[in-house]
């Protein structure tokens, strides 16, 4: 009987597991299909910093999954953000969970940052990219109006695959 209880929650574990890895890799890649407006944060840095807002386990993943990979010239650089003032050295920053979105609200808006969420909420309330689920794949959303408003270009063929654009 106890076993019946533990496989379940085992399976969905390695579940979670997996998406964050695809949602990793596809973090990746947008990186590839983005221009930032030169700015002080990223004029001369050899790193490309992903940021991960409050969430360790997320953080631990994604390091393992993507860290140190090339990007645009650059290397990739996993960071766990706790406090708000870290965040002015990020190139994107992944809010795993909606609610630190409304936290953070004022910090994300900063001009060349990317920010990535959860959900088609993400993208109508501030965030460039959402994560959604259809048919159980995972599709991102991306709100082009503001990303163009904060000196971002994405690339065509990444709006292609998107699953909405606001404009």
């Amino acid at each position: 009987m106890l076993a019946a209880l533990v496989l379940p929650m085992s399976v969905q574990a390695e579940k979670a597991q997996l998406e964050l890895r695809v949602k990793s890799a596809f973090i990746y890649n947008f990186t590839k299909y983005i221009t930032w407006q030169e700015t002080p944060v990223n004029a001369g840095t050899e790193f490309l910093r992903i940021c991960v807002v409050r969430d360790r386990e997320v953080f631990d993943l994604m390091r393992e999954t993507i860290a140190m990979k090339p990007s645009q010239g650059r290397v990739v650089d996993v960071v766990l953000l706790r406090e708000r003032n870290e965040i002015s050295d990020c190139h994107v920053a992944y809010v795993p969970e909606a609610r630190s979105m409304q936290d953070w609200r004022r910090e994300m808006q900063v001009a060349g940052l990317v920010t990535i969420g959860e959900g088609s909420r993400f993208v109508d309330d501030g965030g460039v990219f959402g994560f959604v689920i259809v048919d159980d794949k995972i599709r991102f959303e991306i709100n082009l109006e503001l990303a163009e408003s904060k000196g971002i270009k994405i690339s065509s063929k990444l709006l292609s695959l998107a699953k909405r654009v606001v404009y």
